[in-house]
């Protein structure tokens, strides 16, 4: 008679879980990792709310970085760049927003809990403005006294933009060649410079189609009219030209040696620009004439702009200068003073084409057709305009 056998598995099971590792994944929370410090915001400067004409924002606290590339800082969720830091103190450049209680957070690198400061209020200062169609180009524009908008457009149309934001057909430009300036001047009429040329064209106040108005000694592409409604024309190395009131023409000043790209007459003096500086001579009477130029700003002495170029600038009341540039950062503020810094420039996008002011505190710049968003932008300057006398007569 035959025994059955009987083997038992238990010894061989034990054998082969003591040979193996369960392989499970990492703990979610290991509560040996150091956390870093915790990075705490203590006080922002301005105390509150960041204003019109605030550029920078000081933000005081705990364990920041002393390296500026391990801060991270947001204002309602958008990141705005560091300028300075040490571990108690961060300078970051005004954001990108706006509202009355932004969360702000700093966040730094290896630190796992990151400061947080509630209810913080950026002003609006920057905004699209006029409703315009985006399918035309706004080659340029001027405001009125009353703030109105006049913009000449790539099809050779007039759109008057009221203080409403309501724009309308006005007129149109009616002549050969390309314009290259657009004011308002005396009598409320609508002036545009015939390129490199000695013509100026005038729309009515009521609108229509511009007419000759007069011509000047030499050519020139650029224009403004000061008290006196004296108009100044300059351009390539011809110069400045005045056209009075009385359509006789003469050139005055300096100027022949540059290559002009704006002028503005403003707090007695007529101001031009090249590419590359500022200068001004003091106008010396009611015919238009003009003391010698002084240079007043050199644009490659700024760090970061020695490569840019000016298209365009507006006069403060206080004398202070505002640069539209073809630099990433497009607007520079220029003081009394001579220094300069960069104003808005996480918020004014390239390429920024001319510049002009209002009335008031209101600047409105259009954007070249090097930007794919071709409207007008109204920025809250925070301080006061030189008063334009040509388009207060």
């Amino acid at each position: 008679m035959k025994k059955a056998i009987f083997f038992s598995l238990w010894p061989l099971l034990v054998l082969f879980i003591a040979g193996c590792e369960y392989d499970h994944p990492k703990a979610v929370w290991d509560p040996n990792e150091s956390l870093g410090n915790n990075v705490a915001i203590t006080s922002i400067e301005p105390a509150g709310r960041a204003d019109a004409g605030v550029q920078t924002i000081k933000i005081t606290g705990e364990y920041f970085s002393s390296e500026i590339l391990k801060n991270w800082v947001f204002f309602g969720g958008v990141r705005t760049s560091v300028l300075t830091c040490s571990p108690t103190e961060l300078i970051v450049n005004r954001p990108n927003t706006s509202g009355d209680s932004l969360s702000v957070e700093v966040v730094v690198d290896k630190a796992y809990i990151l400061g947080k400061y509630p209810g913080y209020g950026v002003a609006q200062v920057a905004r699209l403005y006029g409703n315009l169609p985006s399918k035309n180009i706004i080659q340029m524009m001027d405001l009125d006294a009353q703030e109105n908008i006049y913009a000449l457009r790539n099809d050779k149309s007039v759109m008057k933009i009221s203080t409403n934001e309501s724009p309308e057909p006005f007129g149109s430009r009616d002549f050969r060649g390309n314009a290259s300036d657009l004011k308002v001047g005396p009598g409320g009429q609508v002036f545009i410079k015939q390129f490199n040329h000695t013509n100026l064209y005038v729309i009515p106040a009521e609108g229509g189609v511009t007419v000759k108005y007069g011509s000047f000694a030499k050519q020139g592409s650029f224009i403004d009219f000061d008290e006196n409604a004296n108009c100044y024309t300059v351009g390539k190395n011809n110069g400045v030209s005045v056209l009075k009131p009385d359509l006789t023409s003469a050139v005055v000043g300096d100027y022949e040696d540059l290559d002009a790209t704006w002028i503005r007459a403003c707090n007695g003096f007529l101001y031009v620009s090249d590419a590359t500086g500022i200068y001004r001579s003091q106008v010396l009477g009611p015919d238009g004439s003009l003391g010698n130029k002084a240079k007043i700003f050199d644009l490659t002495q700024v760090p970061g702009y020695d490569a840019s170029s000016i298209l365009s600038f507006a006069v403060a009341q206080s004398g202070n200068l505002y640069l539209a540039t073809d630099n990433i950062k497009p607007l520079l503020m220029v003081s009394v003073e001579g220094t300069a810094q960069p104003f808005y420039s996480e918020i004014i996008i390239p390429n920024s084409g001319q510049l002009v002011w209002g009335n008031g505190h209101f600047a409105y710049i259009n954007m070249t057709e090097d930007n794919p968003t071709n409207d007008i932008f109204r920025i809250d300057m925070a301080e006061q305009g030189a008063a334009y006398q040509g388009r207060m007569r």
